[in-house]
């Protein structure tokens, strides 16, 4: 453990204890956050030192470092994230409306990738090299309905830096700087029976944003009346899913490996 003596904002040397804790769900180790005096800077001291972050997430139970649906209680937190996201978002916008946001244990980047939709220019950190993963993934392609039967196209790309064109002043000072998905190569499919699934295998890069969309009728990309997007590991666990989110009925999701 690393103890500090300083303040790491402001260098002051008078810190108080503010909050003593444990942590009961993995390491039973006890915790405590001090408050500095002088700029009411909050922080863990003493802290783990870079090498032994890790261990504090070494539980395939850790859901915020995962994007796994496994469980009920996961699909619950996920629906808990969804609002908590739009939460924080709100107390940062009493202060700033946008521009630049740093974010120091980003996990699986999901406060990222929410904020840049709203024009901010994200950096995330995350010391813990296992919760971003290469490999192969597999995106499955359904119909919501069950009886539902159609052509459609699905693809893979790299999602845009900066939406700008969800923010007016952004899109105004760099016209036509909406990002545009143009890097993957749409694949064509057809669900030609009642209950039928398509399967296809992408290599995704960790630590990238992607854009993945089904797409049908509401696009002119097809017949099928609402596509349903489903994100696999290479295990077979259920990563993330979409039905909506896209032009119409058509699906569409952001997904960071």
């Amino acid at each position: 453990m690393e103890v500090l003596k300083n303040c790491p904002v402001c260098g002051a040397t008078e810190l108080e204890l503010f909050l003593a804790g444990k942590d009961y769900f993995l390491t039973a180790e006890s915790f405590e956050i001090v408050k500095c005096s002088n700029c009411g800077f909050r922080f863990t001291n003493p802290r783990p030192g870079a090498g032994e972050l890790g261990k504090y997430y070494e539980s395939t139970d850790y859901i915020s470092h995962s994007d796994i649906r496994k469980g009920l209680f996961a699909s619950v937190y996920q629906q808990v994230r969804k609002y908590t996201l739009g939460r924080k978002r709100a107390m940062i916008s009493k202060f700033q409306s946008g521009g630049e946001l740093l974010d120091i244990g980003c996990a699986t980047g999901q406060f990222l990738n929410y904020m840049s939709r709203y024009g901010w220019n994200v950096t995330g950190i995350e010391p813990d090299e296992k919760t971003t993963t290469d490999g192969l993934y597999f995106i499955e392609v359904k119909s919501a309905f069950r009886y539902d039967t159609g052509a459609y196209q699905v693809s893979v790309g790299a999602a845009p830096a900066d939406d700008f064109s969800n923010t007016v002043a952004l899109a105004l000072a760099t016209p036509g700087s909406a990002g545009a998905l143009l890097l993957g190569t749409p694949t064509t499919g057809v669900l030609g029976v009642p209950g039928d699934h398509d399967m296809f295998s992408v290599s995704l890069t960790a630590d990238r944003v992607y854009q993945l969309q089904a797409e049908g009728m509401a696009s002119h990309n097809g017949t099928l009346t609402d596509p349903y997007l489903r994100v696999f590991d290479a295990a077979g666990h259920l990563l993330d899913f979409a039905n909506g989110g896209g032009t119409g009925t058509d699906a569409m999701l952001y997904f960071a490996p």
